[in-house]
């Protein structure tokens, strides 16, 4: 399965429930795929938990390819999260991240779910914090490009 847009995503847009271009937004890594109808934070079950793990805020690019809107259609693309010395307690395959609208400081069980972007392959973090693990970075370059279309 690739990455994916929940189902409810284009009518929060279209609503302006969510808003692309100024709404903060956070991923959650999780372990395995989660349902199209993932709607808030309540409804996830498969969170990567223990270890040295946090959701992490999303930055909106300011590189080459900056937030825009095209024709019928709203963008966002994200600069890649790094998660520094990741280790878990138990060596669960990470399929993933779903971002959600919000920030981790504020998170609350009703943000609501945007998408969910894979990563091919898992991966799978160590188990112990010694020796330090290298930096996990998850890369966004066309991954992490949100587009939603009407219809």
């Amino acid at each position: 399965m690739a990455s994916y847009v929940f189902d409810r995503t284009a009518n929060d847009v279209a609503r302006g429930t969510v808003n692309l271009l100024s709404d903060s937004f956070y991923m959650a890594l999780v372990t395995s795929l989660p349902a199209t109808s993932l709607s808030t934070l309540a409804s996830i079950t498969n969170e990567v938990v223990g270890g040295s793990y946090v959701r992490k805020d999303l930055a909106k690019s300011s590189g080459t390819n900056p937030n825009t809107y095209i024709v019928n259609s709203s963008a966002l693309r994200f600069d890649n999260p790094v998660w520094s010395g990741l280790w878990a307690t138990a060596a669960t395959p990470i399929v993933g991240g779903i971002i959600f609208k919000g920030t981790v400081a504020g998170s609350a069980s009703t943000d609501i779910a945007v998408c969910f972007v894979e990563i091919i392959p898992s991966y799978v973090p160590p188990i112990s914090p010694s020796p330090a693990p290298a930096p996990f970075t998850m890369l966004l370059q066309t991954a992490g490009t949100i587009i939603v279309s009407p219809g």
